[in-house]
């Protein structure tokens, strides 16, 4: 199994962007409020700097299963 680290939310595959600003789309937050994933910074995206304390990833690993499927 590959584990990726992540150091920030700049190397994070969840950070993206809307409309709203950086958003986390950890699948921690599909029952939360709508903006409660908006916890994304420009001093979390940088190089030395740490994510912020609601990630999601602070508190427990996440573990993805991928199904790859020739057609």
């Amino acid at each position: 199994m590959e584990v990726k680290q992540i150091k920030n939310c700049g190397n994070c595959p969840f950070k993206t962007h809307t409309s709203d600003g950086m958003s986390c789309f950890h699948p921690y937050w599909k029952d939360k409020g709508a903006y409660d994933n908006l916890i994304i910074s420009q001093d979390n995206i940088k190089m030395n700097s740490k994510p912020p304390k609601q990630c999601p990833l602070l508190k427990e690993d996440l573990v993805i299963n991928i199904k790859y499927k020739i057609q």
